[in-house]
């Protein structure tokens, strides 16, 4: 077997790596998993299909709805008559399993947790030794979610390994694309039941056109679901990556899923209806038409802005246009290679002017630092930006200094943004105004977190790292640009 291929072959897709090698450890051992992600990142199923591989008893518990009795059994009062303290037990009862997913678990209530505490280290329950070999703990992340409790410490500290679970957002394009088409067997139970239901007569049926319209559209599913299989996935895995990035909305698996069996059973629906072909023409159009109603969002008070959707249904559909660039540029996580790319690559001024903007927007440290790289390329006479983005980046480079100005930067005269111009200068003077600058922003951010020495040290180096990353891969670029004027 492949190396950090087994999980894939589960079915679990996109956990390879350090993720899928702690968590056999995890197996190895027995020593309690604390799975922490979003909603929808596929914990649960996770847990099935490894317990499903391991050939074991496998019992998943809701700790937000489970009561002592769901672990141990219903009280015996004939026990008790006969001076016994005794439990019947029940399917859902522990003792007998093997493998316990503990789901939900940080909306447990406290005294349920303590109940815990002994099954996820000691493997007991009231003192009573059960069968209990593997237990896996799994957790929603972020404040969003309503109605959690804090983990006691103790309790926490029973797992042996806290996994944080990968978005989807951070995995790459095959692996997006296997999780927007993979179904599980909860998942279109309706469909099943209309293929499986052709002969049957409804004698009763107010309308038997309604039935007769749904099997027919559950045949048409089928075959747009193959005959537009790559269009739909390609859609997809860039706009769930851009509303990650440009709209900070995630999508999770299960919500990618929905949102492509959504777009067939529409399309199913409308073929049969107006008995209409549709194209690989009509994606893009019906995507704008059945996505909007696919985001949750609304039902907590919050709806996608229209604006929003309709920037990343451009965005998608530019990149689909020009799909290796946009591809590089959306799923890179570099700022030094979707700055080149944006500089290099034949996109346009709106693509341009997203990506940039997006860049000096986030208060990751590459992106405070992302001025000092891109301001010589604004201040070219033939620049590769729109004028507007060249504006925004002087306009932040400026800020930067009145943000982190000192003594240190008045010291050095660091009064134009001319002086900070990156790729424009070899001289010692420069070098040392850069150094000076970076000293003072790695200061100032320092002060900000609250950080010790020896984390100030590595921040500066890691700032002056990519610096000179930036340097050594945009020099040349820069210096092409500014030979071509003449």
């Amino acid at each position: 077997m492949k190396s950090n291929s087994i999980l894939q072959e589960l079915g679990v897709i996109g956990w390879g790596g350090i993720t899928e090698d702690l968590i056999l450890a995890g197996v190895l051992t027995g020593d309690s998993v604390l799975l922490i992600g979003s909603s929808g990142s596929a914990k649960t199923f996770f847990c099935y299909k490894l317990a499903s591989a391991l050939d074991v008893r496998f019992q998943k518990i809701d700790a937000s709805k489970c009561e002592f009795e769901d672990l141990v059994g219903i009280f015996s009062p004939r026990a008790l008559a006969e001076g016994r303290f005794e439990y019947i037990k029940t399917p859902l009862s522990v003792s007998d399993k093997e493998f316990l997913l503990i789901d939900e678990i940080n909306r447990a209530k406290p005294e349920i947790q303590n109940k815990l505490l002994e099954l996820i280290y000691n493997r007991e329950i009231m003192g009573e030794k059960t069968n209990v070999k593997w237990v896996f703990g799994a957790m929603n992340s972020g404040e969003e979610y309503t109605g959690l409790e804090p983990l006691d410490p103790a309790f926490a500290g029973r797992f042996g390994l806290i996994l944080p679970v990968p978005d989807m957002a951070q995995m790459n394009p095959d692996d997006v694309k296997k999780i927007i088409t993979s179904e599980g067997d909860n998942d279109a139970l309706a469909l099943k039941f209309w293929h499986s239901d052709k002969n049957k007569v409804y004698k009763n049926s107010l309308n038997p056109a309604i039935i007769e319209l749904l099997r027919k559209a559950a045949g048409e599913y089928e075959k747009i679901s193959e005959e537009f299989c790559e269009e739909i996935k390609d859609y997809l895995s860039c706009f769930t990556r851009i509303c990650h990035k440009e709209m900070h909305v995630s999508i999770d698996g299960r919500r990618a899923s929905f949102m492509r069996r959504n777009v067939l059973s529409y399309i199913a629906i409308r073929k049969t209806k107006t008995g209409k072909n549709f194209d690989k023409e009509d994606i893009f159009r019906t995507m704008r038409e059945v996505l909007p109603y696919s985001f949750p969002d609304a039902a907590w008070g919050s709806p996608v802005p229209n604006l929003k959707l309709e920037s990343a249904f451009l965005l998608t559909e530019k990149m689909l246009a020009n799909k290796s660039v946009y591809f590089k540029m959306i799923f890179s996580d570099s700022v030094i290679e979707r700055i080149k790319i944006a500089i290099a690559e034949n996109l346009d001024e709106f693509a341009k002017r997203k990506f940039i903007n997006n860049i000096l927007s986030d208060e990751k440290l590459e992106s405070i630092l992302a001025p000092l790289i891109l301001s010589p390329f604004s201040l070219l006479s033939n620049s590769p930006f729109p004028l507007d983005v060249r504006v925004n980046i002087l306009k932040k480079l400026r800020e930067m200094i009145e943000r982190f100005s000192s003594k240190d930067t008045d010291r050095i005269k660091i009064k134009r943004i001319k002086d900070l111009k990156l790729l424009t200068s070899e001289t010692m003077r420069s070098r040392n105004k850069i150094n000076t600058f970076i000293d003072a922003i790695v200061s100032n951010i320092a002060g900000e977190k609250n950080l010790n020495n020896n984390e100030r040290i590595i921040m500066k180096r890691n700032a002056k790292a990519f610096l000179q990353e930036a340097k050594s891969k945009l020099q040349d670029i820069y210096t092409g640009l500014k030979n071509e004027k003449h």
